[in-house]
């Protein structure tokens, strides 16, 4: 590609991240009465749903399963993973509980910590 056109592409990309950061919040408040949760995994499954049509249309879907299969026969590869893990329930915890801080959700998570 040239560098002209790869400038005219991050223009593009540019432009479209500042609208989806104006349009966004505007999405947010219709989006209040609905649990946390429920937006939470209405994410995680429309994500992936996405991901699989991008790599579908990319032809990349092969490798993608060939990779994944890779990564299910070396046990070492997927607990590097815990740490994301980890994270990634604490941050549900932050988000279940409506922003309040860690320490406050200690007492009623015990399990999880």
């Amino acid at each position: 590609m040239s560098q002209s056109h790869e400038e005219k592409i991050g223009i593009i990309y540019t432009a479209f991240s500042y609208l989806l950061w104006g349009i966004l919040p505007l999405y947010w408040k219709l989006l209040e009465v609905r649990p946390a949760l429920e937006i939470l995994a209405h994410r995680i499954i429309w994500s992936f749903l996405f991901m699989i049509g991008l790599l579908w249309a990319t032809r990349q879907l092969k490798a993608w399963r060939h990779q994944l299969s890779a990564i299910c026969r070396q046990p070492k590869l997927v607990g590097g993973n815990q740490r994301g893990c980890h994270f990634n329930q604490r941050k549900l915890v932050y988000i279940h509980m409506g922003g309040q801080s860690w320490p406050y959700c200690r007492d009623k998570f015990r399990i999880l910590y």
